[in-house]
């Protein structure tokens, strides 16, 4: 008897699914403790009293006035948690009205997946919070992708006057099932604001990918228009942006310049005198004392240093002094260190993790729900403080 080979299962996901979700009800989620609404959902009178009260509240969640917009469409049932839930029709759409102390998609209790939830995005494997916390490690993958489906912007962002005006944007490399795609981020105000992912480094992509931020921008400010983004020399990233946004002010990243000297420069005698002066120039009060600094330093560097490549790279900083400079037109980010601190602990945890696998439309919710959960999930509470006063803080309801 001949036996045959056994098969081999070979991945077979596809990269080119969307990140678009099932289509089903609206929802939306209001804050209630579980004994209140255990009493407020099965009676109308109540269900309605309460939902008023918080229309007055969390008005900046509602587009009208709730109180004259909306009538009681329905009440359900959930058999995954065991509770009843109501619908409103709000201007003749369907919306589910769902407690906050219920995990999206019915998945389970906030106080049951918290600390679950907290330790996966600070990088704890799922062996682990599966070992500690029961369920599977699809489950609690689940829980933490669910995150990804809201929006960054509007999930952040309570107050749209307090939409970021001055940005910074990079891409990260990262990898779906071992090949090259990229991460774009864009940060605001120490928060980040988009996330995305792209399969290709060209203009087509990555517009397609910041273009998520913009959509999201707009949703919650019709009229938003930022003043300017800070990105690195990448051209067709820089193109990218402009094709978003065609009055924005693009400014070259003056950090990017002062590294690559310094990396090249290690074996010069007058490296820290080459560096100091750099650093004299970033500190220039105005456009022209920083423009009139920056020449300095190449004609000082024409004369004391010897090497070809340094030399090269500080007339490369002369010919870019316009784009450094365009900082001063508008106050916007001169350096791109506060979307390199956010892409820091994502790529960390993307590392500890071989990056991504599966599809495309299951990592593009991953780096989202990464990246609020870097908005929302404190380091230390020195941290917690310092972040006051960032978009996440400022204008929350409480």
């Amino acid at each position: 008897m001949i036996e045959s080979e056994p098969k081999v299962r070979k991945r077979t996901a596809s990269k080119e699914k969307t990140t678009k979700t099932a289509k089903g009800t609206n929802i939306i989620r209001l804050p209630i403790s579980e004994l209140k609404y255990l009493e407020t959902v099965k009676d109308p009178i109540y269900f309605r009293q309460w939902l008023d009260g918080l229309d007055e509240k969390y008005k900046l969640l509602f587009d009208a006035d709730l109180s004259k917009s909306y009538q009681l469409h329905d009440i359900r049932y959930s058999k995954k948690m065991d509770l009843p839930y109501r619908r409103i029709n709000l201007l003749g759409q369907i919306y589910a009205i769902q407690p906050s102390f219920i995990m999206p998609y019915w998945s389970g209790k906030v106080e049951d997946c918290r600390e679950g939830i907290m330790l996966y995005l600070r990088g704890t494997s799922l062996d682990s919070i599966t070992a500690c916390f029961g369920d599977t490690q699809s489950k609690w993958l689940d829980r933490v992708n669910h995150f990804g489906r809201f929006s960054i912007v509007g999930t952040t962002v309570k107050n749209p006057a307090l939409l970021s005006q001055s940005l910074t944007a990079d891409e990260k490399i990262t990898f779906l099932n071992g090949k090259e795609i990229y991460a774009c981020m864009t940060v605001g105000d120490n928060c980040i604001l988009g996330a995305d992912l792209s399969l290709t480094e060209n203009e087509q992509g990555l517009k397609e990918s910041y273009g998520t931020f913009k959509q999201e921008a707009l949703n919650i400010s019709p009229n938003y228009q930022p003043t300017s983004v800070n990105t690195d020399g990448w051209s067709a990233t820089r193109k990218a942006w402009k094709g978003l946004f065609n009055e924005i002010v693009l400014i070259l990243c003056f950090l990017h310049s002062y590294i690559k000297i310094r990396s090249i420069s290690k074996k010069e005698p007058l490296k820290s005198e080459l560096f100091n002066q750099v650093w004299d120039a970033y500190k220039a009060d105005n456009k022209t004392d920083f423009i009139h600094k920056i020449i300095q330093i190449d004609q000082w560097a024409k004369k004391n240093i010897n090497s070809l490549t340094v030399l090269a790279q500080v007339e490369k900083m002369k010919n870019n002094v316009q784009l450094f400079a365009t900082s001063f037109d508008c106050e916007g980010k001169r350096t791109s260190n506060m979307v390199d601190r956010a892409i820091k602990p994502i790529d960390k945890f993307l590392s500890n993790a071989q990056y991504f696998h599966g599809n495309l439309s299951s990592a593009q919710l991953t780096i989202r729900a990464l990246a609020i959960g870097y908005n929302f999930l404190p380091f230390c509470q020195k941290i917690t403080k310092s972040k006051k006063n960032s978009i996440c803080f400022v204008g929350q309801q409480t």
